[in-house]
């Protein structure tokens, strides 16, 4: 199984898919006193209304496996 990014899919890879941005585009997810960096590796979502699609990895580590808003920002470090 891979991915749209060309990276091989298991239940351990923490990963994002995005419809738009570049493979390999980190974005770093915070949820409840837990932050996590992730790349992008696959396409998707394509449900209305959805922006980012976790791995079974990232949902787990964030312990936010359900359809929810969740704070993000680009890369893992603050900006200027």
């Amino acid at each position: 199984n891979r991915t749209a990014c060309g990276q091989r899919y298991t239940r351990y890879v923490a990963g994002v898919a995005h419809r738009t941005l570049p493979c390999g585009t980190m974005v770093q997810f915070r949820w409840q006193g837990r932050t996590a960096v992730a790349p992008v590796i696959d396409r998707g979502p394509y449900v209305a209304g959805r922006t980012w699609d976790m791995s079974r990895a990232l949902c787990d580590y964030l312990d936010h496996c359900y359809t929810g808003s969740i704070q993000w920002r680009f890369g893992g470090r603050r900006g200027g």
